[in-house]
């Protein structure tokens, strides 16, 4: 009687911690475009709920071929720490900056309630309505705070807070396409909400350049379809044209160009192109295996390649970052990574566009700037809404072609584990 009183209470528990994680899932997505205290604090809950839930199945979860090449790359970052001439901060900072993708096969197996991928999505959209209501703010000088005088920065700086909105508005854009009935309409003004705070505020050339991208690649999924165009980014066309800080962007990087053929190569395309022609020369000491988890930063302060610039953490490309410190081997498994990433996104529908739409603006971004893996905010928008396409996949079960994968077998245990632990406890 005693024993089976225990498995009760050990059930109740365990659809306690169940309910608290999904509704800390959802809170995620809502704080990571507004604070990155509150992310600190939620994903660490939210991750330690997901293994108690999951306990049964750890092993399942990680041994499966498309988290091995996670696990993979995490553990070449750690072992690339035991050598090279970087400090031991310097090194943990990189691993803490790695870890984040570890949760990524927890998450997705967190995400295969499909109630709770759009309540996730809607968080988040949420999340960015209030980000560009702040920068609107400041755009017209009603109030000014966080970034102060730089009104396409709100919660976090412009470069990240632009980017966040770019993918609103396509994320926005998708949904509006396929909904129905007066979502339709909700998700159209959101996206072009969004859209015009990236023409007319957003202060970024990275969120310019990922929603030119984005709008690209939205226009290739649906272009043929005139009446869903019609519906989500009406007039955008003309507003581009209109958008004083597309011309803005476009003259100072032609101008950039320019100076950089002359004598002046300290611009923003001037410095960038110094940091990748440095990694280049440093990528050939060790091609193969790299420097080792913090080498770039470490030889950049002994070398001094830029004499006005002290001090460079990363090359300003993320990869040209893993090529000099973990050489093709890093190169390699990060590529892989993608490669997986893009082989589930084309098994599942619904977050099908939106997935494929973040991992090509990742990509792009990495060739130009350092912050995607680095910066935890823009790190964990690729691992949530990853997750969220995993999450999909697993929940719409394998076909043939994905067996191999191993999720048949581990979605037969999840489903038995869950049938025996409801079963009635019969008194003796």
């Amino acid at each position: 009687m005693e024993c089976c009183g225990i498995k009760l209470d050990e059930q109740r528990i365990s659809n306690v911690i169940r309910r608290l994680t999904s509704v800390l899932l959802i809170a995620c997505f809502f704080v990571l475009p507004i604070s990155l205290t509150l992310k600190s604090i939620i994903v660490p809950i939210v991750v330690a709920g997901l293994i108690y839930s999951y306990r049964l199945q750890i092993y399942n979860i990680y041994s499966a071929p498309w988290s091995i090449i996670i696990v993979m790359l995490f553990l070449l970052v750690c072992c690339d720490s035991l050598r090279g001439i970087a400090g031991f901060a310097a090194k943990l900072g990189l691993i803490n900056s790695y870890i984040k993708l570890l949760f990524l096969p927890l998450l997705a197996f967190g995400l295969q309630n499909a109630r709770l991928r759009f309540w996730a999505v809607q968080a988040f959209l949420l999340a960015i309505l209030i980000t560009v209501a702040g920068c609107a703010l400041k755009y017209f000088d009603i109030v000014q705070f966080k970034y102060p005088g730089d009104p396409g920065a709100c919660f976090f700086n412009h470069i990240v807070t632009g980017y966040f909105i770019a993918f609103a508005a396509f994320l926005s854009a998708v949904y509006a396409v396929q909904s129905k009935g007066n979502y339709k309409y909700l998700y159209s003004i959101l996206s072009l909400i969004f859209s015009l705070d990236i023409l007319f505020i957003n202060t970024s050339h990275t969120g310019i350049a990922v929603f030119v991208l984005l709008s690209l690649l939205f226009f290739a999924y649906y272009g043929r379809n005139y009446r869903k165009i019609l519906y989500v980014l009406p007039l955008l066309v003309l507003l581009g044209w209109s958008s004083n800080m597309i011309h803005v962007n476009f003259n100072r990087l032609h101008q950039e160009a320019q100076d950089y053929v002359g004598s002046n190569q300290d611009t923003s395309l001037g410095y960038r192109l110094q940091f990748y022609k440095y990694s280049y020369n440093l990528f050939l000491k060790n091609p193969l295996i790299g420097l080792g988890t913090g080498g770039y930063a470490s030889h950049f302060v002994l070398d001094k390649p830029i004499l006005t610039w002290d001090g460079a953490l990363q090359p300003h490309s993320e990869f040209w970052f893993i090529a000099v410190e973990h050489g093709l081997l890093g190169l390699i498994l990060f590529l892989l990574f993608f490669v997986m990433l893009f082989y589930i996104s084309l098994h599942i529908v619904e977050m099908r566009v939106p997935m494929q739409g973040l991992l090509l603006s990742f990509l792009a971004g990495c060739l130009f700037d350092d912050i995607w893996l680095s910066i935890s905010a823009t790190g964990y928008l690729l691992v949530l809404f990853t997750a969220l396409g995993i999450g999909e996949w697993l929940q719409n079960g394998a076909t043939e072609s994905l067996k191999s994968w191993g999720v048949c077998s581990l979605k037969i245990r999840a489903a038995t584990v869950r049938e025996c632990s409801q079963q009635p406890v019969n008194s003796p």
